[in-house]
């Protein structure tokens, strides 16, 4: 899809989290590889081997033993008792750990099940393809293994492809391969296989055209033209699922088209590939001065494959975790997993989830390792505040699967799972801390949602702060809402400048509300004027259908409601950003995103698109 980002008793004092030495214990009963287990993610030791309760198939059985470490002796420091009055003392500088140790909280976690919110609505109870919370559910494709992959070219004899066309995935299947190594926590592993040659397909180019995203019918008609050709000439045989690449000057995919589940698959003869791709020039552009990548593209499918709820709608107006989350955008400027994700898929080891039920949140200090990082230690904290809630923080760092320049992604991050929402609604939420009304950019509406050192959000009752940050740790507070008087915070004026005299850094989309009417939403920065309006394909010098004029503002996000709109596909909207007043100045256009109203299709007299369900 293409997207425009843990206790029984209260208690009477918390303790600082400890360091200390953990040795593996030796388990009585002797375990064997392949040998049914009760619980996934479970472990057990057997003569200095680690095992680990892994799905295969529809069984639990346990792994193949890993050697195990003895840590060497090491002291542990006294647990420093915190006061439970208001005033928080000042951090005690913890020692950067040595890899084998374990980081553990003094706060012991509730059992890990009381943590697994059960996902509960519309989607999950009808259709189910995708999740977007517990209870897991069998995949098309193992979330632990290896996956067999396949790039195939494929051009026209009126548009062949590039001699060096390789150059164009080489680093992406390196950065693909790396990212989710990470998030998987080493879990997944991905072998590729490239068609050295062009596959070349009968007719021309523009016949086999997908004009946006997963269009109905032209996306099944593309692979059931490609598929039988490309058989022909290319092994299957163990290939899982198959990215296509056309030239890189095509016109005829201004997206990407994507089939990714053994019901979207049914209309070709491979049997054993769960999925397919196609790349589209979308890719080949930029966001915001960042160019746009493949290797997050198809990540963001491997998602999808791996049966992740997108979060947000697609084809939708901005949303707060969207930036975020790579299953929220794949080109935001962040680009992980949440921590929630893989909580999910099994990734992370039980001892590092930190269960915390809110009646247990007294005064609670916890070492929180990032989630991207590799290492012992909490990773992951869960405060299920009902049947349907649950709070989770986590520890981001900058890695090189993120926009360096875009925003400080150093910080904590809080955010809220719902189980009543699903598939293409905004099931996570992030909050902000008060002190982003203090940013540099606060001005222009931009907030910020990973905290920095002393930055503290409160939720239902709960206040989370950011203590410090030592080493490869960052420690958090959590108590109760109310305990700390906490200052008012003091925003950032509004600019002066009439011209910002740069070219304005945006980026937003348009989606359809309803047959006639749609709506643009853009977020940037550098901008004093934009306009806004709809024409024709077929002759975009015509007189606009909807035009807003030029409108002088700063602030963002912009959302205008387009109105006289008709079920057609020659509709084009048109979106300027300028730096200076009425229309004046650097402009910026997004052109990826101004073909999004022709996402519609006309069967027996009714208009069909992402505002209704069919």
């Amino acid at each position: 899809m293409i997207h425009s980002n843990r206790i029984a008793l209260s208690l009477a004092f918390a303790c600082i989290a400890l360091i200390t030495t953990s040795l593996p214990s030796i388990s009585a009963s002797p375990i064997k590889a392949g040998a049914t287990c009760a619980k996934q993610g479970s472990t057990k030791s057997y003569k200095g081997e680690k095992f680990t309760c892994i799905k295969s198939g529809k069984k639990l059985v346990w792994s193949k033993g890993k050697v195990e470490k003895q840590a060497a002796p090491a002291s542990t420091p006294a647990p420093t008792p915190i006061s439970t009055s208001s005033a928080i003392p000042q951090p005690v500088p913890s020692p950067t750990p040595s890899p084998s140790l374990t980081i553990t909280s003094a706060v012991s976690s509730s059992p890990i099940a009381l943590c697994e919110i059960k996902e509960d609505n519309s989607f999950r109870r009808t259709n189910g393809s995708v999740i977007g919370g517990f209870p897991g559910k069998a995949t098309i494709v193992d979330k632990k293994g290896t996956i067999n992959v396949a790039i195939i070219p494929i051009d026209w004899a009126d548009l062949p492809g590039e001699r060096d066309w390789e150059n164009r995935v080489t680093d992406q299947i390196s950065l693909f391969n790396d990212y989710w190594k990470m998030v998987s926590g080493d879990n997944i592993k991905f072998k590729w296989t490239l068609q050295k040659n062009w596959i070349r397909l009968p007719g021309i180019s523009r016949d086999y055209s997908v004009p946006y995203s997963e269009a109905m019918p032209e996306t099944v008609k593309f692979f059931e033209k490609v598929v039988p050709v490309v058989n022909a000439q290319f092994d299957f045989t163990g290939i899982e699922i198959v990215h296509f690449i056309a030239p890189k000057a095509q016109e005829i995919f201004p997206e990407s088209t994507q089939v990714l589940n053994p019901q979207g698959m049914r209309n070709h003869p491979l049997k054993e590939v769960k999925a397919m791709t196609m790349v589209g020039k979308f890719f080949d552009l930029e966001t915001m001065g960042e160019r746009r990548t493949y290797w997050s593209y198809w990540a963001h499918e491997q998602g999808h494959i791996f049966e992740y709820a997108h979060l947000g709608n697609p084809r939708g107006s901005s949303f707060p975790m969207q930036g975020l989350d790579l299953m929220g955008i794949q080109d935001g400027p962040s680009r992980t997993l949440s921590g929630w994700w893989r909580f999910l898929s099994g990734w992370l080891e039980p001892e590092q989830i930190l269960c915390l039920p809110k009646e247990r949140v007294t005064k609670v200090e916890v070492l929180l390792r990032p989630i991207d990082r590799d290492g012992v230690g909490s990773k992951l904290v869960v405060i299920p505040l009902s049947t349907s809630e649950a709070l989770v923080v986590e520890s981001r760092r900058k890695t090189k699967f993120d926009i360096q320049n875009r925003q400080n992604l150093d910080g904590v991050l809080v955010y809220k799972y719902n189980a009543k929402l699903g598939h293409l609604q905004d099931f996570l939420t992030p909050f902000a801390p008060p002190s982003s009304s203090e940013d540099e950019d606060a001005y222009t509406g931009q907030v910020r949602y990973l905290m920095k050192v002393k930055d503290f959000v409160v939720e239902s009752g709960i206040e989370i702060e950011f203590d410090s940050q030592s080493g490869s740790f960052d420690k958090v507070v959590l108590s109760l809402s109310g305990s700390t008087v906490r200052p008012t915070p003091k925003p950032q004026p509004s600019p002066t400048t009439t011209d910002f005299n740069r070219v304005p850094e945006m980026s937003g989309g348009i989606e359809r509300l309803s047959e006639s009417t749609g709506r643009a939403e853009y977020w940037g920065r550098f901008f004093n004027s934009y306009r806004i309006y709809v024409t024709r394909k077929s002759d975009p010098s015509s007189t606009p259908v909807f035009d807003t004029g030029y409108v002088n503002d700063y602030r963002f996000p912009v959302r205008v409601i387009l109105t006289n709109l008709t079920c057609s596909r020659d509709l084009f909207a048109v979106v300027r950003f300028y730096s200076g007043l009425n229309g004046t100045g650097k402009s910026f256009a997004e052109p990826g995103q101004e073909n999004q109203l022709s996402s519609v299709e006309l069967r027996d007299g009714k208009c069909y698109g992402s505002f209704n369900s069919d």
